[in-house]
């Protein structure tokens, strides 16, 4: 996992981060293929009185998957 980008005011914070990763295991009832993969998504975090109160996440999870199914090049 990579932090690209970290920003906060207020009471808020965001981070965009990069996860990389080989396909070592069933998910989603999908067969394990060793291909790899790559998602970038953003959190946004609301914090009060220390903590954690509200968290949205922004991912493209059919491009995740898309990348687990596609057979990997020889």
């Amino acid at each position: 996992m990579e932090i690209n980008e970290q920003l906060a005011e207020r009471d808020l914070g965001a981070t965009r981060k990069t996860f990389r990763g080989t396909r070592l295991r069933e998910l989603w009832s999908l067969p394990p293929t060793g291909n790899r993969v790559e998602l970038e998504f953003i959190d946004i975090f609301r914090v009060s009185g220390g903590k954690l109160i509200e968290h949205w996440t922004s991912m493209d999870l059919s491009a995740l998957r898309n990348q687990m199914c596609a057979r990997s090049s020889p």
